[in-house]
C-alpha cells in the first residue's frame, strides 16, 4: 500500500491564486489488456501478486483488469476486492473506491488495510470528518499505524483540531525524524494555527537536505512572509520559482500579513 500523500499549503496557495506551480503525474498503462493463456494462468496463481506488479510498472487498468476478473471468479473473496478497492483509488476513482471500501466495512471486514483505505478515500471526496472517524478506528485496532496517524493528521488538519494534527505529526516524526513529509505538513498546520515562528524553526533546519522539496522551501517562504521578515521570503521563493511568479508570490504574502486573517489560507486548503 502506497503513502498516501498530503498536499502542502505551498501546492494549495499557489492552486488558488492562479500562481502556477508545475506538478507533473505521469499517468502510464495500456488502454486495452490481452489475456492469453499464459495470464490466465498467472492471475489463477496469485492474482494479486500480478496485479502489484503490473500496477508498480505504470499498468494500472491492466491491473484494474486482472482483480475484476479475479473478484468475479471469487466473489467471497473480500481480499481480492480490497486490494481492488486500493487500485481504484490508485487510479483515481475515488467514488468508485469509496463505494468498494464502505461495502467491505458493511460486511463486517474491518482490518486497517480496509479502513486506511476508506479514510484516504473519504478526505479525496472532501468528507474529512467522517474520514477522522475511520482512521480512530484503525488506530484501536493498531495503535503504531503509521498510515492512520498521517492520514488523521491531515483530516484533524482540515478540520481545524491543529492541536491534534500537531501531536501525531510530531509521534510520526519522533519514529522517522529525517521523513520532510511528515516535517513539511507539520509545519502546515503550524501555520494555520498561526504559529509562524514555531514553523520557521521546524523548516528552516531542513532546507540543505538532499531531500529538501521546493514545497518545503516555499512552506518556508510563506512563514517568513507572515512574520514580515521580506527579505528572508523572498530569498527562499527565489530559489524555485521565476521572477514573476516570485513577485505574484510576494504580493500575496503581503496581502495576507496586512489582512492578519488566517481564515483565507484556511479557505484556501478547504477549496481543493
Amino acid at each position: 500500500m502506497s503513502s498516501f500523500h498530503v498536499p502542502y499549503l505551498s501546492e494549495i496557495l499557489m492552486k488558488t491564486t492562479f500562481l502556477m506551480l508545475v506538478i507533473l503525474s505521469i499517468l502510464g498503462g495500456c488502454a486495452h489488456f490481452p489475456i492469453g493463456s499464459e495470464t490466465e494462468n498467472a492471475i489463477e496463481a496469485d492474482p494479486i501478486k500480478l496485479a502489484r506488479s503490473l500496477a508498480e510498472k505504470g499498468a494500472v487498468r491492466p491491473a484494474l483488469e486482472v482483480l475484476r476478473k479475479a473478484a468475479m471468479a471469487n466473489p467471497l473473496d473480500h481480499t481480492l476486492k480490497a486490494e481492488l478497492a486500493w487500485l481504484y483509488y490508485k487510479s483515481e476513482e475515488y467514488e468508485r473506491a469509496h463505494e468498494s471500501f464502505a461495502g467491505l466495512l458493511a460486511s463486517g471486514h474491518r482490518s486497517c488495510f480496509i479502513l486506511t483505505g476508506a479514510g484516504v478515500s473519504l478526505i479525496k471526496l472532501n468528507e474529512h470528518a467522517k474520514a477522522v472517524l475511520v482512521f480512530e478506528e484503525c488506530l484501536a485496532l493498531e495503535s503504531s499505524n503509521k498510515e492512520a496517524r498521517n492520514g488523521l493528521a491531515f483530516a484533524a488538519t482540515w478540520i481545524g483540531n491543529y492541536k491534534r494534527a500537531q501531536q501525531l505529526y510530531f509521534k510520526l516524526i519522533l519514529d522517522e525524524p529525517e521523513n520532510l513529509h511528515y516535517r513539511s505538513n507539520y509545519a502546515v498546520s503550524l501555520i494555520l494555527d498561526g504559529k509562524y515562528r514555531a514553523a520557521v524553526q521546524e523548516l528552516s533546519g531542513w532546507i540543505s537536505h538532499p531531500r529538501s522539496t521546493t514545497q518545503h522551501r516555499q512552506n518556508l517562504a510563506f512563514s517568513y512572509a507572515m512574520l514580515g521578515n521580506w527579505s528572508a521570503a523572498r530569498s527562499m521563493s527565489e530559489r524555485d520559482l521565476p521572477p514573476s511568479l516570485v513577485e505574484q508570490n510576494m504580493s500575496f504574502y503581503r496581502y495576507l500579513h496586512r489582512s492578519g486573517n488566517r481564515g483565507e489560507v484556511r479557505s484556501a486548503l478547504l477549496a481543493q
